[in-house]
């Protein structure tokens, strides 16, 4: 992907450019389909999510994660492969699906992929180096698996080269899962009044346009932080933290939020948070993660209101630890998310 079309101006890759379009509503939607919503998130973001909830709850919490990235996935995929496309893909097209979608990652900040072997029906062979999540990729090739082999799909990782070596082979059936764990719903977004300074070209916004893209590398990095960004699903985490509450019980919503709490506080630094609310509503919205339009920071805590805000309980934590990285201390967090999409959030120092 080395070779990658570029746009002329701005040098973001156009094939970027064209699939994702950021909205005065504070969301950012696939142009294709304006439904399905992406968020723009550090890769490093949800490893330490991931890893930060394992610890609060004692249990691994891997397996339960791929799964739920994986029904994700595949429902993605039921949309894109199915009927006579998808028994021209298995006829004659297998391998160049498999290579199509390895190439991919690197447009989105995934790391670099390479299809290694692939035999029908048999098993495929990936190999990746900056990956984006061990995690969240595992669930993308099992699904992918599943909806090209129509099998069910088991992973071996196998650390190699500074990388993985991935190897899908069918796996064991299992029962079919709930129905309404699977189910989708598209909440209607809130109109906004965001404004970006877009390339004149390719349409991205200036903020994002600055951002470079390692082709090779299979990387996005943010030049003034130095982190690697990806583009991630919205649906595809929702559908994570649903496997987890299901699995794990009623209390995992809450751990999210502690666990994203803690990234925050972690990764983020004072001159960034330290600006005024015009700031930290950009910000939000650049990622995809709604429309900040009410935030009033005081000593005693936050009150915030984010309008068509996902995924919700990101947000939430997010916020916390921004309180709590200004102000030095600890506190709680009271959260609430409409039926409209709007999340209530309010923090309460100790």
């Amino acid at each position: 992907m080395s070779g990658a079309k570029r746009c002329p101006i701005c040098r973001v890759p156009l094939e970027f450019s064209r699939e994702n379009t950021w909205n005065s509503d504070g969301t950012i939607t696939q142009t294709r389909n304006p439904d399905h919503r992406v968020i723009f998130y550090e890769a490093e973001g949800m490893k330490k999510l991931l890893s930060n909830l394992e610890a609060l709850l004692g249990v691994p919490v891997d397996r339960i994660a791929i799964e739920g990235k994986r029904k994700s996935t595949y429902h993605y995929l039921e949309g894109m492969f199915s009927g006579p496309k998808l028994a021209l893909i298995k006829a004659f097209l297998r391998r160049k699906v498999y290579e199509t979608i390895s190439a991919r990652g690197a447009i989105l900040g995934y790391g670099h992929f390479e299809l290694v072997d692939v035999k029908a029906g048999k098993y495929i062979k990936v190999f990746g180096r900056n990956i984006y999540s061990l995690t969240l990729f595992s669930g993308d090739l099992a699904a992918v698996f599943n909806r090209v082999e129509g099998l069910p799909a088991e992973l071996h990782l196998e650390e190699k080269d500074g990388g993985y070596l991935i190897t899908v082979t069918p796996g064991p059936e299992v029962e079919e899962e709930i129905a309404s764990r699977l189910e989708r719903v598209v909440v209607p977004r809130k109109p906004g009044n965001i404004s970006y300074r877009l390339c004149p070209n390719c349409r991205v916004p200036e903020e994002i346009a600055g951002f470079v893209w390692d082709m090779e590398a299979g990387t996005i990095t943010d030049p003034s932080t130095g982190r690697h960004m990806a583009v991630l699903g919205a649906e595809g985490i929702d559908s994570v933290f649903r496997e987890l509450e299901a699995e794990l019980g009623e209390e995992i919503p809450r751990s999210i939020v502690e666990a994203q709490r803690q990234y925050a506080m972690e990764t983020l630094h004072r001159r960034e948070v330290e600006r005024s609310p015009d700031y930290l509503t950009r910000q939000i919205a650049l990622r995809g993660m709604g429309n900040l339009v009410h935030f009033n920071l005081t000593r005693e805590g936050v009150r915030a209101e984010v309008e068509n805000a996902v995924p919700p309980l990101l947000v939430a934590g997010m916020i916390q630890g921004i309180f709590d990285l200004v102000s030095g201390g600890a506190s709680t967090c009271d959260f609430q998310r409409g039926s409209d999409g709007t999340l209530q959030v309010e923090i309460k120092a100790r």
